[in-house]
C-alpha cells in the first residue's frame, strides 16, 4: 500500500537544487512511499538539534538524505499532541497513511535543518 504525501515548500526548494538528479530522486521517493518504515530510520536527539518525530532515508549511499515524517507514527507516539511543527498541521488528520517530506540535502546539512 502506497502512502499519500505532502511536500513542504522547503523540500521542493531543496529538490530544485538537485535538478540533475531528478529521475533518481523521484524513483527513490516513490519507493519510500511504498515502504516508509523499512526504508527510513527514526531520528531522535541529534548532535545539531532534536529530530524527534522525524525520519531519515538515505540517498546515494547516505551522502544525501531525505528527512520525512509519517503521520501515523506522529499520532501513535503522541508527537502531534506535543505540537511538533511537522506533526500538527502537516497531518491534517485526512489520512494517517501520509508521508510529509521535510527536507532533502547532503547528510550533515539535512540533519541540521529544523
Amino acid at each position: 500500500m502506497s502512502f499519500e504525501e505532502k511536500r513542504l515548500e522547503e523540500f521542493d526548494r531543496d529538490l530544485a537544487k538537485y535538478a540533475s538528479l531528478r529521475t533518481q530522486i523521484e524513483r527513490r521517493r516513490m519507493k519510500i512511499l511504498e515502504e516508509p518504515y523499512s526504508l527510513s530510520k527514526t531520528l531522535g536527539s541529534g548532535k545539531w538539534e532534536d529530530l524527534t518525530g522525524k525520519r531519515g532515508a538515505a540517498f546515494r549511499g547516505g551522502n544525501m538524505v531525505f528527512i520525512l515524517a509519517i503521520c501515523e507514527e506522529c499520532v501513535q507516539n503522541g508527537w502531534q499532541e506535543k505540537n511538533l511543527p511537522w506533526c500538527g498541521d502537516m497531518c491534517e488528520m485526512r489520512s494517517l497513511k501520509r508521508v510529509v517530506w521535510i527536507a532533502f540535502a547532503p547528510h550533515d546539512t539535512a540533519y541540521g535543518k529544523k
